[in-house]
């Protein structure tokens, strides 16, 4: 009813079908929104399929941070699964985006990206005075 279009997938099954569908979308004019930490983590360790998109679709990544003035945190998840309380505040910073040359080695962007977005997580909580 939002306009979504879902594209499934995983990072073992019909993987390279469905990267190939959102290279296709993402080319037409649609946005891709994923974790870059990949659907089994480890936490924070950026995967190259986001990467490897946005090179092969000549677009830009463009990261996020976000903070939240009270949270529920699900610990027992391998991501540390954050969702806000009922009326708490969020702050969310968009960083400026990041170009992947098509000549370039997905691997050399990785933590470059990583570090991106931890830093503007902790602008978020800053600006939230939550640190």
């Amino acid at each position: 009813k939002m306009g979504f279009t879902i594209v499934r997938g995983s990072s073992g099954k019909d993987s390279i079908k469905s990267v190939l569908k959102l290279i296709k979308l993402v080319k037409n004019g649609y946005s891709a929104g994923t974790p870059l930490d990949g659907p089994k983590g480890p936490i924070y360790q950026v995967k190259p399929g986001m990467i490897y998109l946005a090179q092969k679709s000549e677009k830009a990544i463009l990261p996020v941070g976000v903070a939240f003035s009270d949270k529920w945190i699900f610990e027992k998840a391998w991501d540390k699964f954050q969702m806000p309380k009922p009326f708490s505040k969020m702050v969310c910073i968009i960083g400026d985006p990041i170009f992947i040359p098509k000549e370039a080695e997905k691997e050399d962007y990785l933590d470059i990206i990583r570090d991106e977005l931890l830093e503007l997580d902790k602008e978020a909580e800053i600006k939230l005075g939550k640190k």
